[in-house]
């Protein structure tokens, strides 16, 4: 739509980052960053829903030893938690590391991070969004910056689709699409399958199959644990 792709990218953790991220994951299995309010190089707030290692008995202690531990919060807010999973509120502060990068990044690149963030101990995936050359700019400056990052994933990049919908694969985006408008899923159902395969040109078998992966990783990106 405008020369844009969205970049799935795995990525390790600057050796100066470690010791906290080893902190934070004592207690956390995962922790997926859904929207980030602020965009200051110093400072962030942003909505966290976090996966506990085993269900907290009081969620507040284990936020607050965490304030205390890690240098970069300073405040957490839970909203709801429900078994292992709690929703929070993350206010705090960046790592001068990230803020020179975040700074550096601005500038030079003309690219920009899409949420969700999915971060574990080892480990981080998120969406960037660019032309293709600038994304292999900013992947081999951080390379040399520190983080091992691998390119999981490409595909067209459409505005409006956000949120759960960049868990698909293109196939699988285009086949759902094809699916709701043409009423595979009303009740009854308007067309089948096979018709509906016929407009994407592939075999039904091969339709459905898109369909059922694709709203497996819808399910899996909701209902994670």
């Amino acid at each position: 739509m405008f020369g844009l792709k969205r970049f799935t990218i795995r990525t390790s953790y600057h050796s100066t980052l470690k010791p906290n991220i080893d902190k934070i994951f004592r207690n956390i299995y995962s922790m997926t960053v859904q929207e980030q309010f602020t965009t200051s190089a110093k400072e962030f707030l942003v909505l966290c829903d976090i996966i506990w290692k085993k269900a907290p008995e009081d969620v507040e202690k284990m936020f607050q030893d965490l304030i205390d531990e890690i240098e970069w919060f300073d405040e957490i807010i839970p909203i709801d938690t429900e078994g292992k999973r709690t929703l929070c509120f993350i206010m705090g502060h960046h790592d001068p590391e990230y803020t020179k990068l975040f700074l550096y990044s601005a500038k030079e690149f003309r690219c920009f991070i899409e949420f969700p963030i999915h971060v574990r101990r080892d480990y981080g995936t998120f969406s960037l969004v660019g032309p293709p050359r600038e994304v292999e700019r900013i992947v081999d400056f951080m390379k040399e910056w520190g983080s091992d990052l691998e390119i999981a994933g490409i595909m067209e990049y459409n505005p409006k689709d956000r949120g759960v919908l960049t868990v698909l694969t293109e196939k699988q985006r285009s086949a759902l699409k094809q699916a709701y408008w043409g009423g595979f899923f009303d009740f009854p159902r308007k067309r089948d399958a096979r018709d509906i395969s016929k407009d994407l040109k592939i075999r039904h078998t091969t339709f459905l199959t898109h369909i059922r992966r694709g709203q497996k990783r819808i399910f899996a990106h909701l209902f994670q644990e």
